[in-house]
């Protein structure tokens, strides 16, 4: 099959150099498919407006990419990615018409603005999975009592309600839907027309195109957006991999509070896994993979940095790998949250083993804020205390409250501004296609 570059000036490459050059980016290019058909889409239907084809050439094509909307295509390696799948599928559907359908396009425009289409619509999804999750963790708060030890440098410090030890947990996941939608929102224009880096030779009004697809004009200089490739993929992954982080911090948690020596918490059925050799084991291997996976994302993030950096201005062919690493990521993402509404769910809290396990000294701040309540100063109580724990007096047990930071209403008002970002993109979409659909009626 003849691929996109096919006629200019540079031969085909053997095999085995194309295996290298094209490595899995059909596989990849799946979840771009839907975006590239309707940036073109929003191309040929602004051309179409502005009479850059003939109207009969233009309402083909654009009937052939509304076919594709809803067409189950299977990606062929040897055409190459996804915009030759693309243009095959349009050159067969609208014939002699379809040789226009790239027309002044360059791929790297392209498959730039379709990984921020892509990345702007799945950042909201998993803003929305980890608002589920930070639901399932105000139930499982509310639901809690009693006390529990908190530890600095793996060492007893003072002592926490079991409330505010779950409603920290709540706190990340609010926090990081907010921010995930916030890089989402910050993707507000797509970098079609800066063709190879230097500006387009086409006459279409990009900032039409780019609010046919929901988006603002662009009114940014060509050699800058085509910068972008690569350090783009870096601002969608970074709230993701700042969340991934946070995770493995939690996880880290519970696979020691929930070990033999101190068995504050136990892991849900389903989580867990046991050994091939030893019947007792209860093994927390679902959290020791989502580090595993945590620490693997790090690695990629860091591939993605040192692919951009010390690279001269224009695109590069090595780019192509960084979209392969967010995609990655994003799948990889969504795996690990997933089953996470349910894992919080089933986790179980041994109250009396929790409260068993503090030590008498982590009450020593607490003792120090009463001594300085009743009058003395904040250096003697603090020096007091320590007297009292060296010379093996028991503190007094002082419960602490419950510090609540998040609730059912905090939550609802970002579950709201990212369901209303979802049902933004679903409208641009939808008033694309039929705007589409009314030019071919006329």
């Amino acid at each position: 099959m003849t691929k996109i570059w096919s006629g200019g000036a540079s031969k085909e490459l053997p095999s085995d150099i194309d295996n290298l050059m094209v490595d899995e980016d059909v596989v990849i290019d799946r979840v771009f498919l839907e975006y590239e058909v309707l940036a073109l889409l929003a191309y040929q239907v602004q051309m179409h407006m502005q009479n850059l084809l003939p109207k009969e050439d233009s309402a083909k094509i654009i009937s052939a990419l509304l076919s594709l909307l809803d067409a189950k295509i299977v990606l062929k390696k040897e055409l190459e990615d996804v915009h030759g799948n693309v243009e095959n599928y349009v050159l067969q559907k609208a014939g002699e018409a379809g040789k226009n359908l790239r027309m002044f396009l360059s791929r790297n425009e392209q498959i730039h603005t379709d990984i921020l289409l892509y990345g702007r619509f799945e950042l909201l999804r998993l803003a929305s999975l980890s608002l589920q999750i930070s639901k399932e963790l105000l139930k499982k708060r509310d639901e809690v009592s009693g006390e529990m030890p908190g530890y600095t440098h793996y060492r007893q410090g003072m002592v926490i309600s079991v409330k505010s030890y779950f409603d920290y947990f709540a706190a990340i996941f609010k926090e990081s839907a907010e921010s995930l939608e916030q890089v989402s929102r910050s993707i507000d224009h797509v970098p079609f027309g800066y063709g190879s880096g230097f500006g387009s030779l086409s006459d279409a009004d990009f900032n039409g195109v780019s609010e046919l697809l929901g988006l603002k004009a662009v009114k940014k200089n060509p050699q800058y957006l085509s910068l972008r490739r690569g350090m783009d993929e870096v601002d969608l992954v970074f709230p993701l991999l700042k969340l991934l982080l946070n995770i493995s911090r939690i996880s880290q948690d519970l696979i020691m509070f929930s070990g033999d020596e101190m068995p504050l918490f136990t892991l849900p059925e389903g989580f867990v896994t046991g050994s091939s050799l030893m019947a007792n084991k209860r093994n927390p291997d679902f959290l020791e993979m989502v580090q595993g996976y945590t620490s693997e994302i790090i690695g990629k993030f860091n591939s993605l940095l040192g692919m951009v950096a010390n690279k001269s201005s224009g695109y590069h062919r090595d780019f192509q790998i960084s979209k392969k690493i967010l995609v990655n990521i994003f799948q990889r993402v969504k795996m690990i949250l997933d089953p996470l509404p349910d894992f919080f769910s089933g986790l179980t809290v041994n109250s009396g083993a929790a409260g068993l396990s503090i030590k008498n000294s982590s009450y020593a701040t607490a003792n120090a804020k009463a001594m300085f309540s009743l009058g003395a100063s904040w250096k003697d109580s603090y020096s007091q205390v320590g007297k009292r724990i060296l010379e093996g007096e028991k503190l007094d047990e002082i419960k602490p409250g419950s510090i609540l930071s998040v609730d059912e209403s905090d939550i609802r008002a970002v579950e709201d501004s990212v369901e209303s970002g979802i049902k933004e993109i679903i409208r641009a979409r939808e008033d694309l296609i039929g705007k589409a659909r009314k030019l071919l009626d006329r």
